[in-house]
């Protein structure tokens, strides 16, 4: 009987070690938890004060009221996020310019730019652009037929994700000056801008 006990003992050791190994294992083995992997539909609205020539001073008000514009627009596209936390986006951007800037208008522009990206553990996301690294084709517009390779500074986004990886929030609603240039044309422009944009999940998490 004892002998039979000790045996008994012995295999709910044995198992429950086994299990605690196994679930080790998996843990270890989870080693894309704070990664994406494939592609997302998203869309999105924004909204900015652009300034040219002139700069804005640091409390976000412009150095030149009269050369104050703004900008509305609508975008859409798809992100590609990779599991070494890295990324592309493309997408089509229809902006409307007010006066008085010198591309005042409307414009269609086909985009892309790649990306780094961090998530953290309660799932917030910041989603930052590679610098200067924009490159775009204006479609119609004032500048229509105009490769652009836009100089973008301080370009990026935070929001989050949802816990099954489905969907992700982001905006951008940092005061912080963009750079925008144009060397083609030799055109720079000072943005301070709202962006807020929504995606899904179009393939499997783990698909390559």
């Amino acid at each position: 009987m004892k002998r039979s006990m000790k045996k008994s003992a012995l295999f709910v050791m044995m198992a429950a070690i086994a299990m605690f190994i196994a679930a080790a294992t998996a843990s270890a083995g989870d080693t894309h938890h704070n990664t994406l992997q494939g592609e997302y539909a998203w869309a999105g609205c924004a909204m900015g004060c652009i300034s040219t020539p002139d700069n804005f001073h640091p409390n976000g008000t412009p150095i030149n009221p009269a050369t104050l514009s703004s900008s509305m627009g609508v975008t859409q596209g798809i992100w590609t996020f990779k599991h070494d936390g890295t990324g592309t986006v493309t997408g089509t951007l229809l902006s409307i310019i007010l006066p008085t800037a010198p591309n005042a208008g409307a414009a269609l522009v086909e985009f892309s730019f790649p990306y780094t990206y961090t998530i953290t553990d309660d799932g917030a996301i910041t989603i930052t652009a590679e610098p200067n690294s924009w490159v775009g084709t204006f479609l119609t517009g004032p500048l229509s037929g105009i490769p652009a390779h836009l100089h973008l500074a301080n370009w990026g986004y935070s929001g989050y994700v949802s816990p099954d990886r489905k969907t992700i929030t982001i905006a951008r609603v940092d005061p912080t000056v963009v750079t925008q240039t144009i060397p083609e044309i030799k055109f720079t422009t000072y943005l301070i801008c709202y962006a807020s944009h929504t995606a899904l999940r179009l393939s499997d998490e783990g698909s390559e």
